[in-house]
């Protein structure tokens, strides 16, 4: 029977491209766990964790907080990865529906504004057409790792 190999901090910390520190940090907040401790009195961690911390590195990158990333690992943790997507999914959609009824509802008035729009709703309407791309951008990357 093969023996799961575990890594100490700095073994853990130098796969992840991160520090001690930030290992212990992310330890102290609940974000990754140890699975053991040597004899020696250090803590092992197992290597699912390199790839737990490279999804909490992506996601700070996506802005979210750490107390959202916690939230949304203890949910993966408690009900598994495909359930968690397709939760997510699901509330991506919501939000999709909901902006839809948005953009319908707004596009008769917009129409009745003509050339004079003032520059505050220009402002929210390059906000706007700037992020929808980035919407459809990454529900496109979705759906194609769903196909793969």
């Amino acid at each position: 029977m093969e023996k799961k190999k575990h890594l100490k901090i700095g073994e853990l910390a130098k796969r992840c491209n991160v520090n001690r520190r930030t290992v212990d940090f992310y330890t102290s907040m609940g974000l990754v766990v140890s699975t053991e401790r040597t004899d020696g009195n250090y803590r092992l961690y197992d290597e699912s964790t390199v790839e737990r911390i490279q999804w909490i590195k992506d996601m700070q990158e996506q802005k979210y907080s750490l107390d959202e990333i916690k939230e949304k690992l203890l949910l993966v943790d408690e009900s598994g990865t495909e359930p968690f997507v397709s939760q997510q999914l699901d509330s991506v959609i919501h939000g999709v529906e909901a902006l839809e009824r948005e953009i319908t509802t707004l596009l008769p008035l917009l129409n009745k504004i003509q050339q004079g729009a003032n520059e505050a709703l220009k402002e929210k309407l390059e906000y706007l057409f700037t992020h929808e791309q980035t919407i459809v951008q990454s529900l496109a990357m979705i759906l194609e790792r769903l196909g793969s």
